[in-house]
């Protein structure tokens, strides 16, 4: 098989990661429902986002120095054993499981950049928008296996029983990422700190400058929505079950999964590049105040379907420009940096979340913040170099951004 390596990290990627969401889930509804621990709960999810924004700073540092295979098998392995400690509680208990959760979700997040930097080299093609799209499918399939395995397996088992299927998907997402020959994979070790290159070179980027903003203010709303305030909402305002919750993050999924399948390649044929990002970010903000204001699960669902099209467009868009016009150098180390300054607001997002919660002024509170999401759609369509970038074919696109901004990427 022609890309053996690269769908069978996919694969791995996806009983991984959503083994790691499931967890997540889990505790949501352990600790809402079974422990009314709702204030518990925002700040274990605040300082899990917390320590995956510093696991990805590291990441930029160390990135590039690293075998790339071999941090997901660590990862992966790490998970397992963490699991594997509830086996030792005669009870459910909360707080460890809030502990491992924490664990796990550094894990991770931190293999997260290595799959997308890693797409121009593995996957043999000039043409790599194909490749982005599957990566897109990749992270809807995530949020729909991970709500699975939280959201319905939960009610035909024990919380103890869905910890043990946890424990036996990440064992084999484990096995999976070690049949990987990592000379498929590997990037040249490059001279040089890494990430202090890609901090320079995002400050010099107004492309990136541009796109990272916007991925950082939606994030302060839409991961706080998702993985906090939709739970509660369902369980606390409409008196639903875990299946319900795990409906909520399956809309999400499957409206990723239209997103990246169906619509991403249409709606770029027929509107371009340029419009049918801009397009993604008002969805994104138009759905969130959807959800936030709306009285009835229903809609609550058509909007995180809505939201979940919008982000993972706006990620195929705008990833495959950024790893493509990017040095091969510098790819891993960029990645990282980015993606720990879009996930900084999140901590600080879940955080005020709690607060609130607490307080009782959440819808209008955080709707503010969405409409922030609206306005950031016109600062993209403003940009001319966004514009210009979005115009290249992938042969002028190889490595644009040092011929677009050399004064950021000269060594």
């Amino acid at each position: 098989m022609k890309y053996k390596y690269f769908y069978l990290y996919q694969v791995a990627d996806i009983v991984f990661t959503s083994s790691c969401r499931a967890i997540g889930m889990l505790l949501a509804w352990v600790m809402i429902q079974h422990y009314q621990l709702k204030v518990e709960l925002g700040w274990f999810i605040s300082t899990s986002w917390l320590l995956q924004v510093a696991t990805l700073i590291l990441m930029g540092l160390f990135s590039e120095r690293i075998k790339k295979i071999s941090f997901p098998i660590f990862c992966s392995a790490a998970s397992f054993l963490c699991l594997t400690t509830m086996e030792f509680s005669k009870h459910m208990e909360p707080f460890k499981l809030g502990i491992i959760y924490v664990a796990t979700s550094v894990l991770s997040i931190a293999i997260q950049p290595i799959g997308t930097s890693i797409i121009p080299i593995i996957y043999n093609e000039k043409n790599t928008e194909r490749a982005f799209r599957i990566r897109g499918f990749v992270n809807s399939i995530n949020t729909i296996l991970g709500a699975a395995l939280s959201g319905f397996v939960i009610n035909e088992f024990t919380a103890e029983q869905t910890i043990r299927i946890i424990i036996a998907s990440i064992g084999i997402s484990f096995l999976t990422f070690c049949f990987i020959k990592t000379n498929e994979i590997s990037i040249k070790n490059t001279h040089g700190n890494k990430s202090s290159a890609a901090i320079h070179a995002l400050a010099k980027n107004k492309v990136e400058r541009i796109l990272v903003t916007v991925s950082a203010i939606s994030n302060f709303i839409l991961t706080p929505t998702l993985m906090y305030i939709t739970p509660i909402l369902i369980i606390d305002r409409y008196g639903y079950t875990a299946l319900e919750v795990g409906l909520s993050e399956t809309m999400f999924g499957i409206g990723m999964f239209l997103g990246s399948v169906v619509f991403c390649t249409k709606l770029n044929k027929v509107f371009g590049v340029r419009s049918t990002t801009v397009a993604s970010v008002l969805t994104i903000g138009l759905s969130l105040l959807l959800i936030l204001f709306s009285d009835n699960i229903h809609v609550l669902l058509i909007g995180l379907l809505f939201s979940g099209s919008g982000v993972v467009i706006y990620n195929i868009n705008t990833t495959k420009i950024r790893c493509s016009a990017t040095p091969p150098g510098l790819r891993g180390s960029f990645e990282s940096i980015f993606l720990a300054i879009c996930i900084i607001p999140i901590p600080a997002g879940i955080a005020i979340s709690t607060l609130l919660v607490n307080s009782g002024n959440l819808e209008i509170s955080l709707a503010l913040f969405s409409i922030l999401i609206l306005f950031s759609a016109l600062a993209i369509w403003l940009s001319k170099d966004f514009k210009f970038m979005t115009e290249l074919d992938n042969n002028n696109l190889d490595s644009h951004y040092a011929k677009l901004y050399p004064s950021g990427y000269s060594t």
